[in-house]
């Protein structure tokens, strides 16, 4: 969660990456962009490319605006205007007024390669024989983070936006539970395999996964993949991180 307003440890400059979240929690949009220039009126940003998500960004609302710094990671409220320019249109952030800073273990993705099962949910999958008729399919992750995995995939296996249910025996040692659910919202290519990201379905956002469902017909371990099980994960990939650095290793 953000702290209280404070400053931030290196100022905006040009070419500056950031990124733009639209509403809150499984329903927000994000939005990547970068710096162009620092005006008195503002701060000009290229045309703000979508990554993923549901709200659309829109002149005039209210929107979170992330950036990255060695320290922590910042953010700031603004609102986005689009200017016609002669031969242009230029797209302008109202300036901070104040940063806040938010948990830099949230965002920690470190690299680490651990077995894995995936198995894609048809909306029609009749959970009462869980985990009869479901394919699984052998995998292992490029990089882990409190949100989600970078997985390797079987091709054409996963498309953007499925859900799946996620095998991961390493969270056995962690005491958290597992099979998790998980959404793909990205698939692409890393280092000529294909692969997908994935993001965690906490416990709270079942309901927005499976509408049509009584959740409490979900295993127990999807059921109990919450804020405190993700709480914990951010810490043992924290320590994680901190113990490869010891090594030399990260």
């Amino acid at each position: 969660m953000p702290s209280t307003a404070v400053h931030i440890s290196e100022p905006l400059k040009v070419w500056d990456k950031l990124t733009l979240v639209v509403g809150e929690g499984v329903h927000s949009g994000v939005y990547m962009a970068r710096i162009e220039d620092i005006i008195n009126g503002g701060i000009v940003i290229t045309e703000p490319e979508f990554v993923r998500g549901q709200s659309l960004l829109r002149d005039g609302i209210d929107i979170i605006v992330q950036i990255v710094r060695k320290d922590a990671v910042y953010q700031f409220v603004s609102q986005i205007r689009r200017l016609q320019t002669p031969g242009r249109r230029t797209v302008v952030l109202t300036p901070p007024c104040e940063y806040r800073r938010v948990q830099r273990r949230m965002f920690v993705r470190i690299d680490l390669c651990k077995r894995i099962e995936y198995a894609v949910l048809s909306s029609d999958y009749a959970w009462h024989g869980w985990p009869n008729g479901l394919r699984w399919y052998e995998s292992r992750t490029f990089d882990v983070s409190a949100g989600g995995l970078l997985i390797e995939i079987t091709p054409d296996s996963v498309k953007n936006e499925d859900v799946l249910a996620v095998r991961i025996p390493w969270f056995d040692s962690l005491e958290l539970p597992q099979p998790v659910a998980a959404v793909c919202r990205r698939v692409s290519v890393y280092e000529e395999k294909p692969v997908a990201g994935v993001q965690f379905i906490l416990a709270d956002d079942l309901n927005t996964f499976f509408p049509d469902l009584n959740v409490k017909v979900l295993p127990l371990s999807m059921r109990g993949f919450d804020t405190r099980a993700q709480n914990r994960l951010s810490q043992c990939i924290f320590h994680e991180q901190i113990e490869l650095r010891r090594k030399g290793l990260l």
